[in-house]
């Protein structure tokens, strides 16, 4: 007989504690009452149901649920929110985080996808406070059209070579 896990309780149990709030219209935050909110409601259904079941492979998700509600929440509200490519990013990364702190395996996935959205969040700054210094323009303007394009493709193809060289030397050992 296969066994039924926790998921489908908790769900319930979130959903239900949900809709007593929505009765009472019990407003604790802007937004409470928004499909945004159901994201996170089953992100936490995940999340708990997983720690009570000590799935780690519960994690992932729920963190991604969560994050994605609580960005489609603030996004629109906070000007100086990250864009919608950086945050799912760090999204991701930080539900690989919470994966491989559960699991003690891992990290360096988390910190690349971290770092790479950090680069995509920061590029354009980057490329214009390179443009304000008078000595670099005209470097800049002779060599960007060249390099520019070549930045991102390069650094991932360097991070996956690191990975691969990781991974191997980890399996040789």
């Amino acid at each position: 007989m296969k066994k039924i896990g926790l998921f489908p309780a908790v769900l319930l149990l979130m959903f239900g504690i949900y809709f007593l709030f929505q009765k009472t219209s019990a407003q604790i935050f802007d937004g409470l009452f928004s499909w945004q909110m159901s994201l996170i409601v089953i992100g936490l259904s995940f999340l708990i149901s997983g720690h009570m079941e000590r799935d780690h492979s519960t994690i992932l998700p729920g963190t991604i649920l969560i994050g994605l509600g609580v960005h489609l929440i603030y996004a629109p509200k906070v000007s100086t929110w990250p864009s919608h490519s950086t945050m799912f990013l760090c999204i991701i990364a930080v539900g690989l985080l919470l994966t491989s702190v559960s699991t003690k395996t891992g990290y360096i996935q988390s910190v690349i996808v971290f770092l790479f959205a950090l680069f995509i969040h920061y590029y354009d700054d980057l490329m214009q406070s390179l443009n304000s210094k008078q000595q670099m323009v005209q470097m800049i303007n002779t060599v960007e059209p060249l390099v520019v394009p070549l930045v991102q493709p390069a650094i991932l193809i360097l991070a996956s070579g690191a990975i691969v060289l990781y991974m191997k030397k980890n399996k040789s050992s």
